[in-house]
């Protein structure tokens, strides 16, 4: 896993799944931009072809999730920092 907080952050996926996550936070316009990248492949051609719309849907939901807990995450940070 690559760390280099606050802009990034890359988690390693292994098992019938292979490839790597990024979660790249960038400043923006007074806010932040977040970039989620998801680079893998699925076993074989065949299971790609068959897989992918669900995978599709399955990884949009969980994009959600993880924009929530981010924001969360964020969001405690925030308020846990010291008042200048």
């Amino acid at each position: 896993m690559a760390f280099d907080p606050p802009a990034l952050r890359v988690y390693e996926m292994g098992g019938d799944l292979e490839g790597e996550v990024r979660y790249r936070f960038e400043e923006e316009d007074g806010g932040t931009r977040f970039t989620y990248e998801l680079d893998g492949s699925l076993p074989s051609r065949v299971l790609n072809k068959v897989l992918e719309p669900v995978a599709r849907r399955y990884n949009e939901r969980e994009m959600e999730t993880t924009l929530a807990n981010v924001k969360t995450l964020l969001e405690v940070e925030r308020e846990a920092e010291p008042m200048a």
